[in-house]
């Protein structure tokens, strides 16, 4: 949640953006998520500030009548029940939580562009330089999805409240740099945890 005033500490993995929306609904392309209801995240969340970027591009102003805000589990538990029609999502490309969701046949994924040069995702990319294009492969969760995804990446980053003393920021950085081999028994993509970075490639 970004609502409190923070500072910047660390890139940590690549996410990829996950478009999801109900299986039978006939929802293709992104452009036709218009009017529909679409999950975007916790309110102030960064993935909600990515779902926002996303849909102000494609549909030239904020949608805010038809977006609502929920936590990851309970927008995929909606979108299960038929609740909610679309649901963006910013996590790990093979993350756990979603795969249980996705292997359900409920839910099909949704492509941003095309793949073909100077598509949606490149007009996205350079009106948002830390965006980049992004694949997610077909059958990465058992044999969904059914075909390659053109998406976005972006990194998640470590924050911590303005509040927070140097020497604790410090001490959990180091922490988390020094213990990457263990947690990436936890989540793969850890282990790529990055020290030495560019802080102009932060999405905020």
């Amino acid at each position: 949640h970004l609502a409190f005033r923070r500072q910047n500490i660390a890139p940590l993995v690549e996410e990829s953006v996950h478009i999801l929306a109900r299986k039978g609904l006939g929802v293709t392309s992104i452009k036709q998520l218009k009017d529909k209801k679409v999950c975007i995240g916790p309110e102030d969340s960064g993935m909600a500030r990515t779902a926002l970027r996303l849909m102000t591009h494609v549909f030239s102003t904020e949608p805010q009548d038809y977006q609502c805000h929920l936590s990851f589990s309970q927008g995929f538990e909606k979108l299960l029940a038929g609740e909610i029609d679309a649901y963006i999502s910013v996590t790990g490309v093979q993350s756990r939580g979603l795969q249980k969701f996705v292997e359900s046949g409920q839910i099909e994924y949704v492509s941003i562009g095309d793949g073909k040069q100077s598509s949606m995702i490149d007009g996205i990319c350079l009106r948002f330089p830390f965006y980049k294009p992004f694949t997610i492969p077909e059958n990465i969760f058992g044999d969904h999805p059914k075909r390659p995804v053109h998406t976005l990446s972006v990194p998640s980053v470590l924050v911590a409240s303005q509040r927070l003393p140097v020497s604790q920021v410090y001490a959990i950085s180091q922490t988390l740099f020094q213990q990457r081999m263990t947690l990436n028994e936890f989540d793969p993509p850890v282990i790529f945890v990055a020290e030495n970075f560019d802080r102009k490639t932060l999405p905020f």
